[in-house]
């Protein structure tokens, strides 16, 4: 940390965020940290919150917490502000806080080994003072136990000892702050467990003229408020509680509920309470919060911009969305992100903070880089003020950028020049001089600025070598490919079709309407289809892909006498097929191809034959015989090995057109979008080797190969195009190893570690980790899986209790977990306090008919699911609850579970739960999945991530010290 300063951190963080770490410092809420290797990780307590925050302080900053803040921007937090300055105030005596009292002359290691509550402890502790013991040694802190050190050394006086302390006002509330995490806290009664206290079990809450009327059981729980700390004890547990969303009138209201049952928060209040009642109930809620839409929405945002090209000055302006309004049934907050994100646009243009609301730019290359490529973006982003001085000097200002204008009359032929503001013509070579001297800006005689747009040598000239147009400027022909690719850059075309519509547009099938996206879909698969003879549909899952490819099919087929296509889809779609067809085009005649006697249906009269991925390989012969006129992959990441017998099988089917489907075409590496692509449209992205040359590893590769397969590729998310689509939302719930399970799991981890450390061989070091990661996998689901006289996992109460809840409300849930062993094994024991249960793994047979069972039982219900048997294609929107039972290694496959739930039909909000065990393989596996996800979103725009390696392996057994944080 020599290297840190407090300017420093400063300048490593928001202004917000810099601001909330020095209030968690100056509050005292600092967590129990460890530092190693340069390595921060501390554990912070908000309510019954707890925060995992690591912080690696050696070279680049890098920030993993589990704070909203973190999850939504990847910034640096608050927490991480509040540790930084913490451990820079611990290694400079001169910024330390000066204690209260006369500071006794501590032990260089002073340890408090036990901390004992003296008898009457509850009724002393609501009456604002404590009497314990501390059972001090003369060694290093454990962890968990140098926050109390520090509090001696801050507030001790003397030298310490086992002597009583009587404790009251701000030492006491730094005491108790300080003990949140000391795992070793004692009574007469027995020991007492700190953050144990459930929370509160509401029995109805309803909005009225008055307020939010709230009713509850009355319990034995006290309230205590010392300076510094707020929380509540019942029986041998202990909790506290944010004070951040507490004042005194929220505590007398808390106080009245817990005491007689009933509480009222005044319609004035609801405003600054609603998020602590939230907090402190438990779920699912009852009433009116129960039933509450929490919605967000984005801030507004002013920006007034003054100044000339060699300084600029902007004044920001951010206001708080829309009022909620109680009796809608809506609450709206705002949206986490969007200041975070201001910011980092001001930071990334050269913006630099003078006052609270004033930005400033004053490198004149700077200033007029911003004028020339971020103006307008950010025209389009917020509310943007010019001030008449800038406005004057912008006229002066002239931008180039490239223009693509389409030949009249001149099928696939282009005009493509490079062109200023006015409308004056640059020769490409003039331009390319600037560029190549480093120059992009240039003043003129007359004083006018000439600036190269950011566009052309970032944007315009990478996409016209991706796309094999060579010197592009004049008049020049294109291939289809070519033409889609150039005018699919906003701004350097026309805006106008490349070509009339070829089909009507289809705007329902069968008397379902289509949703305006899909009606688009299809008409974009056509064009491409018949333009390209290949396509890729990419739209999230749940938007409706089958739907869009049944509608080409039609339109298709209306075209031509004879048509027939071949549908390939995994074993267990071909009834969801079945039903699609027949209910939205009962025109086109199906036939499958699947089972022992599928050849005595291979003459049958048929628009479409219907198969699966295993026996298309089986019948290949049959299949190079045929000639389809389409040919479609449903799910066509089953051919991202192009090792595979699958991906060598499908290209050698002849076919006029090919289309593949796929929410996730890229699942573990970019070679898998190179497999889909050579069905597709063979040979467009080249040799593998050449494609892994040219796009693996690569700086930039994501986003060349974006602009490579964009005249193909169609991809919407939910986001973008149902908007009326209910949100979702997420938590991880992590739970705790029993000691005893604990001691087992080390044991498993250290000899797994052991005998890998001794094999030469690195093939099967690697073969033996995999297999002691699953064992440790397994052991944290529930221990019982590999020794049946093993406990029964902690996890499998938590779904118990969980399940009889939502039962208790009539909600259906679906359970996930990739072991379906584990889902057989608990299946008898969810009693049926949870709702009728339903089952389905790869051995079950009669998808179609469970799936509709469960989407019509009229009760609670539960749906324990294999995540690789149910995580396509599913429809299973009568949930509006997921629970992964186990992370698993791709987050591709979490998303499609997911998606059964979230998907078009679904009216309510979603929950997804991802169960974890503290300190153990669960949490790596799931920190390791984000840094997976950015290889996944790669092809629209991303960087390209970093598969599973050796090293990501051995961090998931050794622990994340030596996987390092940011990683995730």
């Amino acid at each position: 940390m020599q290297e840190w300063t407090k300017e420093r951190i400063r300048k490593e963080t928001s202004w917000e965020a810099f601001k909330r770490g020095e209030a968690l410092v100056a509050a005292g809420k600092i967590p129990e940290m460890t530092e190693r290797q340069g390595i921060l990780v501390g554990l912070f307590i908000e309510g019954r919150t707890k925060i995992r925050t690591t912080v690696k302080t050696r070279g680049v900053l890098e920030v993993v917490c589990s704070c909203r803040e973190n999850r939504t921007t990847g910034g640096v937090c608050a927490h991480a502000v509040a540790m930084l300055l913490s451990r820079l105030a611990e290694k400079s005596p001169a910024a330390r806080v000066q204690p209260k009292t006369e500071p006794r002359r501590a032990p260089a290691k002073l340890r408090a080994v036990a901390v004992q509550f003296l008898p009457r402890w509850q009724r002393a502790l609501t009456a604002g003072a404590l009497s314990v013991q501390i059972q001090w040694d003369e060694a290093m802190p454990e962890e968990g136990e140098s926050a109390l050190t520090r509090w001696w050394d801050q507030w001790g006086s003397g030298a310490p000892s086992a002597h009583p302390l009587h404790l009251k006002g701000e030492v006491l509330g730094a005491f108790l702050r300080a003990l949140r995490t000391h795992p070793r806290v004692l009574s007469a009664e027995g020991p007492l467990e700190s953050g144990g206290v459930e929370p509160l079990h509401l029995l109805d809450s309803q909005w009225t003229d008055q307020g939010l009327q709230l009713r509850g059981e009355p319990v034995a729980r006290h309230l205590v408020q010392v300076p510094g700390w707020m929380g509540w004890i019942e029986g041998l547990s202990w909790g506290g509680l944010d004070e951040e969303n507490f004042d005194a009138s929220t505590v007398d209201r808390l106080r009245g509920l817990l005491e007689s049952g009933r509480a009222l928060v005044p319609r004035a209040r609801i405003q600054q309470e609603l998020q602590a009642w939230l907090d402190l109930s438990s779920e699912p809620r009852p009433g009116w919060l129960g039933s509450l839409r929490l919605e967000t929405a984005p801030p507004r945002v002013e920006i007034h911009i003054e100044g000339s090209l060699n300084a600029l000055d902007a004044r920001i302006l951010v206001e708080p969305p829309e009022a909620s309004s109680p009796e809608s049934g809506r609450w709206i907050t705002e949206e986490p992100g969007h200041r975070e994100n201001l910011l980092e646009a001001l930071r990334g243009q050269g913006f630099a903070p003078r006052e609270s609301d004033l930005w400033v730019i004053r490198e004149p290359e700077e200033a007029v880089s911003f004028l020339a490529n971020e103006l307008d973006r950010w025209k389009s982003r917020w509310d943007l003020r010019i001030g008449s001085k800038l406005s004057h000097v912008l006229q002066s200002l002239h931008v180039i950028r490239p223009v693509v204008a389409p030949v009249e009359g001149g099928r696939l032929s282009v005009d493509i020049s490079f062109q200023t503001g006015g409308g004056k013509t640059i020769p490409r070579a003039k331009v390319l001089e600037l560029i190549r001297s480093g120059r992009v800006s240039n003043r003129t005689s007359s004083g006018a600025q000439v600036v190269v747009a950011r566009e052309v040598f970032e944007d315009f000239e990478p996409l016209a070598a991706e796309l094999g147009i060579a010197g592009p400027e004049g008049r020049v022909a294109l291939s289809p490919a070519q033409f889609i690719g150039l005018q699919s850059r906003q701004g350097t075309s026309s805006g106008q079709p490349w070509r009339a519509p070829q089909y009507p547009a289809l705007h329902e099938l069968n008397g379902v309407s289509l949703r305006d996206y899909q009606t688009e879909g299809v008409a974009w698969l056509a064009d491409r289809l018949e333009a390209l003879g290949g396509a890729l549909l990419g739209d999230e899952m749940g938007l409706g892909k089958t739907l869009q490819t049944i509608g080409v099919m039609k339109l298709l087929r209306s075209k031509k006498a004879g048509w027939k296509a071949l549908v390939v889809v995994p074993s267990s779609l071909l009834a969801n097929w079945e039903e699609e067809v027949a209910r939205f085009a009962p025109g086109l005649r199906v036939v499958r191809l699947h089972g022992a006697d599928r050849d005595e249906r291979r003459n049958q009269p048929a628009d479409v034959f219907l198969t699966s991925y295993a026996t298309l390989v089986r019948d290949l012969a049959f299949h190079r015989q045929a000639d389809y006129d389409l040919m479609v992959l449903d799910e066509a990441g089953a051919i991202r090995n192009p090792t595979s017998e699958t991906a060598k099988t499908v290209v050698k089917i002849p076919a006029h057109y090919r289309l593949a489907l796929s929410g996730t075409p890229v699942e573990n590496r970019l070679l898998d979008l190179w497999s889909i692509f050579r069905f597709v449209s063979p040979g467009y992205l080249g040799s593998r080797e050449d494609f892994s040359g040219r796009y693996d590893g690569q700086g930039g590769s994501s986003k060349r190969l974006a602009s490579r397969i964009a005249p193909f590729f169609l991809r919407r998310t939910k986001a973008q195009v149902a908007a009326d689509l209910p949100g979702k939302s997420f938590a991880d719930v992590v739970l705790e190893l029993a000691p005893k399970d604990r001691a087992i799991y080390q044991e498993i981890a250290q000899a797994g570690l052991s005998k890998m450390e001794e094999m030469k061989e690195e093939g099967a070091a690697r073969m033996h980790l995999l297999t002691v990661l699953l064992r440790l996998r397994q052991f944290c689901l529930s221990p019982e899986l590999l020794q049946p006289d093993w406990a029964v996992g902690e996890k499998v109460h938590w779904l118990k209790e969980f399940l009889e809840a939502r039962a208790d409300q009539g909600k259906k849930t679906l359970v996930f977990s990739q072991f379906s062993q584990f889902l057989k094994k608990i299946q008898p024991r969810l009693s049926e306090d949870s709702g009728r249960i339903f089952h389905l793994d790869g051995s079950t047979t009669q998808r179609g008919e469970v799936v509709k069972a469960f989407q019509n039982h009229g009760g609670p219900a539960v749906f324990l699911i294999s995540l690789k048997a149910g995580g396509y294609g599913l429809n299973l929107t009568a949930a509006d609850a997921v629970v992964h039972m186990d992370p698993w290694w791709n987050p591709a496959a979490e998303s499609q579970a997911n998606d059964r739930a979230h998907r078009i039909g679904q009216t309510l909000p979603v929950s997804i739960y991802r169960l974890l065990m503290r300190d153990s393989v669960e949490e790596r596996v799931r920190r390791l999945q984000n840094s997976k996800q950015s290889l996944i979103e790669g092809v629209n725009g991303g960087e390209q991530g970093t598969g599973w390696s050796a090293e990501d392996l051995r961090g998931l057994l050794l622990g994340s010290d030596t996987m390092g944080p940011g990683r995730g």
